[in-house]
């Protein structure tokens, strides 16, 4: 079973390893922070301790890092939506296996 999150978590507080174990997605995230500008991407692997028993393991996400602005303009944090798409990264790669098993039946 998954955890549940609570709207409004810190990432880092949750995910304490996410720069270590996701280094691609801290840099997108660090540069919707610096820039201002908006990222996002479809069926990233991200490896972390989902149930929290100390064991990592991998899991897809689309998603989007929105910057916020303070009323100067500036950014001043990052907003996540974050889908957690594994059930249909899985459900591809077996309909392209079994295609690819029915090429050479």
């Amino acid at each position: 079973m998954h955890r549940k999150i609570p709207i409004g978590s810190k990432l880092f507080d949750i995910f304490p390893d996410f720069k270590k174990d996701s280094p691609e997605l801290y840099d997108l995230l660090l540069a919707a922070a610096t820039t201002g500008d908006s990222h996002n991407a479809k069926d990233v692997p991200v490896l972390a301790d989902w149930e929290n028993t100390g064991v990592k393991t991998e899991r897809n996400f689309t998603f989007n890092y929105e910057p916020l602005f303070n009323s100067e303009g500036q950014s001043h944090g990052v907003m996540t939506f974050s889908f957690d798409v594994t059930d249909q990264v899985l459900a591809r790669k077996k309909i392209i296996e079994s295609e690819e098993r029915l090429k050479f039946a």
